[in-house]
């Protein structure tokens, strides 16, 4: 489901047609709100989309700092599922409270049982290298419900371009919204303000500069303006990074949340009543693993 139709469908819920009381701009935050809050209750089993894995990562000292990775993690330490050994073997999880046992030399990690815990935002590796180089697998935030513009050409710290607009907007159109750039990298990242826009080559222009030359493939989130609602641009073509199978639990969360703010209880708690009985249907399907070869309930 594209986020426009998700908007509509919304309106139609909350029986406003029309875009007085919930405006489109509250409805698409509403929407990204209600996106994480389900990734947040579901279980792992249902957001493949969200998985990410990164190799090759130093972990100084045997610390490996999360905010260090290219996305943002979803449920913070919770959303590190594996992690391994670059070429070596998966490092076994323990928790907190079995840190005092590692005084234990026999129970100590080492590359041949390496280990790993997550605390205050980082991974600790419990292994024989001082600084192992690790493959961290994780569940990543749901992306923001903004188009995700994409740069080409060789620009500037200064400058894009970007071809979805195809001249169609007016010289100006876009000064004094304010953008997200981010690069695959993370050597450009950060908030800026249109100062030009040229419609004959889809220049934009933005303050201060970037650290570093935006070039072909970095992504551009238009968040606000003045005046234009630039972040409603593009969302016919923007999806829910969640499965589609999953598109009618965001909107019911997110109807939800709009009956909250008229304060109609009622309304609120049987639409949130609905929510919460769908996924619990969904989790209950499965469970934790007793250990290999055991079979999940619900799996085939």
């Amino acid at each position: 489901m594209y986020v426009s139709d998700a908007i509509t469908q919304l309106g139609l819920r909350v029986e406003d047609a029309d875009k007085k009381k919930f405006p489109e701009k509250l409805r698409r935050q509403v929407l990204e709100y209600s996106q994480v809050k389900i990734a947040n209750m579901l279980h792992n089993a249902y957001l493949t989309e969200l998985e990410c894995l990164e190799t090759g990562l130093t972990a100084s000292g045997r610390i490996y700092t999360i905010k260090d990775l290219k996305s943002k993690v979803l449920r913070g330490g919770e959303g590190i599922l594996k992690v391994k050994l670059t070429g070596g073997r998966y490092c076994t999880r323990i928790a907190l409270d079995d840190l005092k046992k590692l005084e234990n030399t026999y129970l100590a990690g080492t590359d041949d049982n390496p280990l790993f815990y997550v605390f205050q935002d980082k991974i600790y590796i419990k292994c024989t290298a001082t600084s192992p180089v690790i493959d961290v697998y994780y569940l990543r935030l749901p992306s923001p419900l903004y188009y995700p513009f994409t740069t080409t050409g060789t620009g500037e710290e200064t400058q894009f371009w970007v071809p979805y607009f195809v001249e169609a907007y007016a010289d100006d159109y876009f000064n004094g919204s304010l953008v997200y750039i981010f690069s695959p990298d993370k050597s450009v990242i950060g908030y800026y303000v249109v100062t030009d826009f040229a419609n004959a080559d889809n220049v934009v222009t933005i303050s201060p500069p970037a650290p570093d030359d935006i070039q072909t493939g970095h992504h551009v989130y238009f968040l606000s303006h003045p005046t234009v609602e630039v972040g409603l641009i593009g969302l016919s073509d923007t999806a829910f990074d969640l499965n589609d199978s999953l598109a009618d639990l965001i909107v019911d969360y997110a109807e939800s949340e709009l009956w909250k703010i008229t304060a109609d209880i009622e309304r609120r708690n049987s639409t949130m009543d609905k929510v919460i009985t769908q996924i619990k249907a969904l989790n209950d399907k499965y469970r934790e693993s007793d250990g290999i070869g055991t079979k999940q309930k619900g799996a085939q």
